[in-house]
């Protein structure tokens, strides 16, 4: 538990102080909000200051909205504007009754390899998370990285189509060239299946020797976030539809949260998260889309991937 005052606004990585919570937002690049801690406490439900809640509010655009923003995607992905853009949307929840310490440690039980976290703050809101996507992570003098694409329910022995295999190797190819710009040699370890939940991704890990330097940091991060995981290929171009098409702002979803400790970063890609705003729960999904994508398929992807997040929501619905 870390209990502490959050930087007014995002700041440059390499100006975080060494022991921060760091949190930014969908699209900040290296830059993120801060809460400097001096240790790292056990958690203790009666020193929980009250909760923030964001004036954010998410109109639920539905099946027939992404279904058309999806196909207008793969209109330019045909035409070579894009070769891959990743495209969410939400589900709001009305819940009342909302527990959030209950919550938090359901999810700690039900997803014990993942990044889970609860934060409140006045700058971002109440959100959760459960990520199973570093970032990026440093320990032990060795810097890892992952490429994470392709989604299937989790089932003995996952069967990849086509497209997933191409979407997941866009991802490994934009990794790669960017630890190779960055000087960073790196070993390779997969493609292979990693369950996450009640999910199966396709997952290839990065692991180099050394640490980067704080300016070195912030660069490569600033090159890789957001990842072709959440947002696409060219990266602007990617981001430019999204904003255009997708129909809401992402605000934390699909940015970047973690712990900046000792000179060691444990970052993670903020997806499989909810945002909570008093009496309803906001959830967040997102589909990649290749020039194969089938528009219902990837409603559906995004269906399944919030069912990590709200089936641990068992109190009474109003």
């Amino acid at each position: 538990m870390v209990i502490g005052n959050i930087s007014e606004k995002i700041i440059d990585y390499a100006l975080l102080e060494e022991n921060a919570i760091v949190i930014s937002p969908f699209n900040c690049g290296q830059k993120a909000f801060s809460i400097p801690f001096n240790k790292l406490e056990e958690i203790d439900e009666k020193k929980i200051p009250s909760f923030h809640f964001s004036q954010n509010k998410y109109t639920a655009l539905g099946e027939e909205h992404y279904i058309e923003t999806v196909e207008k995607g793969i209109e330019k992905l045909h035409a070579n504007k894009l070769s891959k853009v990743v495209l969410a949307n939400t589900k709001t929840i009305k819940n009342s009754r909302f527990e959030p310490m209950l919550y938090f440690k359901k999810l700690e039980e039900k997803y014990p390899t993942a990044f889970i976290y609860f934060i409140s703050s006045p700058q971002t809101g109440t959100w959760f998370g459960a990520s199973p996507e570093p970032l990026v992570r440093t320990e032990n003098n060795q810097l890892q990285t992952v490429a994470m694409a392709g989604t299937l329910a989790q089932t003995p022995q996952a069967i990849w189509s086509n497209k997933e295999r191409e979407e997941q190797a866009m991802v490994c190819q934009y990794l790669e060239d960017k630890l190779s710009a960055a000087a960073l040699p790196f070993k390779k370890n997969g493609p292979f299946n990693y369950a996450a939940g009640a999910l199966t991704h396709l997952r290839t890990e990065y692991f180099c020797e050394g640490i980067p330097s704080n300016n070195s940091m912030a660069k490569f991060i600033e090159e890789i976030n957001p990842t072709p995981a959440v947002a696409g290929i060219p990266k602007e171009e990617a981001i430019q539809f999204i904003e255009k098409e997708e129909g809401f702002k992402r605000n934390l979803y699909a940015g970047f949260i973690g712990i900046k400790q000792y000179n060691e970063a444990q970052l993670f890609v903020n997806i499989r998260c909810m945002e909570w705003q008093r009496e309803t729960l906001t959830l967040f999904a997102g589909a990649g889309i290749t020039k194969d994508s089938n528009p219902q398929r990837e409603w559906e992807e995004t269906q399944n991937k919030m069912i990590t997040m709200e089936a641990l929501i068992n109190l009474h619905n109003d």
